[in-house]
């Protein structure tokens, strides 16, 4: 994948935005920007240069729309009564007895359920439902795989339905749900 050396990070109506214009296929740009909040959106239509997704983005910016156009300011900040707790991600340590690694499976679902979105979008623009990290998952919102800034230690991305996941990781990588924190002195 080939990034627009003008890749930016800058803040906007009171959002960090991050911007990323990177290359899809071998003659067209596609416009990624994703919030600090982990509020993604990867525009459908790809641009001829670098120039013309820099300024679908900045038109974006002028017409103020970026909490629109994000998703923002919609399901998950208008829950200020709601446990908080609902709108993380569920983590679950998995092994892999075979291999002796640790895993971390992180889905999205129950954000989706209590928020109605989906939290952040792949470099296609695709919602993610999960990730498999290999060892310690990262702090979340974080860019997505491939992205910019994106943690190193993502195995897989998922945008497939959460029982999916489930199957994919039991019956094609045979990983095993680890029990922690079971046992505290």
């Amino acid at each position: 994948m080939i990034y627009f050396t003008l890749r930016r990070k800058e803040l906007v109506q009171g959002h960090r935005l991050d911007v990323c214009i990177y290359r899809r296929g071998t003659s067209s740009w596609a416009l990624m920007v994703i919030s600090s909040t982990g509020h993604s959106k990867v525009w459908d239509s790809v641009f001829a240069s670098e120039q013309l997704a820099l300024d679908e983005y900045q038109k974006m910016v002028n017409q103020q729309r970026v909490t629109q156009t994000l998703g923002m300011g919609t399901a998950v900040e208008e829950f200020l009564d709601l446990n908080p707790a609902l709108l993380k991600p569920n983590d679950q340590r998995m092994r892999d007895p075979l291999k002796l690694a640790t895993y971390t499976v992180r889905k999205f679902e129950i954000i989706k359920k209590y928020s109605g979105v989906w939290p952040i979008k792949n470099m296609d623009g695709h919602n993610i439902t999960g990730y498999l990290y290999l060892g310690v998952p990262p702090a979340w919102p974080h860019p997505p795989k491939d992205a910019p800034g994106g943690p190193a230690n993502i195995d897989t991305e998922f945008t497939v339905s959460t029982k999916n996941i489930d199957f994919y990781l039991s019956h094609d990588r045979r990983l095993q749900k680890m029990m922690t924190n079971w046992y505290v002195t």
